[in-house]
Order: structure tokens, then sequence, then C-alpha cells
């Protein structure tokens, strides 16, 4: 509707695909904070298949004068085609998210989903969610998930 608005095209190099980023189109409705912590844990001496649980928490805080219904887009990681044997799995979503595959823009984007909540006025809106990657036990995440 005209108003405010902060959104980007990243270009990209080295023949990948551009990146089209928005960051909200109301100034007063905004992300306080997201936190992933990824707790580690060692497991017996018997290599086991690797669970690496990542727990997200996200705070929306609204500063308006009135309700704000607001739209939240994130995704899962999505192994590579030709790995077979890494899972990844919702383990715990409040409030529940919906699977749409499909970014703020309606582009496929597998493993999106979305939340659609309602902000009251001067409140705040905690959004959690968890979920797991299991991989085989010789088997690193590319960012880490070993201790060195």
């Amino acid at each position: 509707d005209g108003a405010f608005k902060v959104n980007a095209r990243l270009d990209s190099r080295g023949g990948g695909k551009p990146l089209d980023v928005n960051l909200g189109v109301d100034p007063d409705v905004r992300i306080f904070s997201r936190t992933v912590p990824v707790p580690t844990r060692e497991e017996g001496l018997v290599p086991t298949p690797s669970r690496v649980v990542h727990k997200v928490k996200m705070e929306l805080r609204s500063t308006r004068r009135d309700p704000a219904k607001v739209v939240l887009f994130d995704r899962l990681p999505v192994p590579a085609d030709n790995v077979k044997d890494v899972v990844v799995n919702v383990v715990e979503e409040k409030p529940p998210i919906k699977r749409t595959n499909k970014d703020a823009h309606c582009n496929d984007v597998i493993g999106a989903f979305e939340w659609r909540v309602t902000v009251m006025p001067g409140d705040t809106q905690a959004i959690d969610f968890s979920y797991a990657i299991e991989l085989p036990a010789k088997t690193e995440l590319e960012g880490g998930n070993r201790r060195d």
C-alpha cells in the first residue's frame, strides 16, 4: 500500500541466482531477536547416527497502535539431491507452521514454511520451533557439527 518497505536484490557472483531480501513493510513491527542455539553432546564410543537439533527462538514486537497481522517466512535446510542418508524433520513448533514451499514472493523454495500471526498493540509474540538433522555418524554438516 505504498508503506515503508525495505527490499533489496542481492546479485550473486559466480553463477548463482540473485536473492531478493524483504525485511518488512512496517517499521513498527519487527523481529526483535532470532537465536539458534545448537547444543552438542557426545555419545558413547560406538558410532551411531548423529542427531543435531537446532532450536530457533524469535520474538516479533509491535509498537503499532492497532493489531498487526504478520506473515513470517522461514525454511528448513534441504539436503543436496545426491545426499540420500540425511533427514531433516521438525521436532517442535509454536505456533504451528504452515508448509508452503514458497517464499514471500511466491517463488518455489523447497523446505519453506510460514506463520500467520496477529500481534496486539505494544505486545511481543514468541515464535519457537526446532528441527533435527539426522546423519550418519562419520558425516559432518557444512558449517560444523563436530568439535575439534
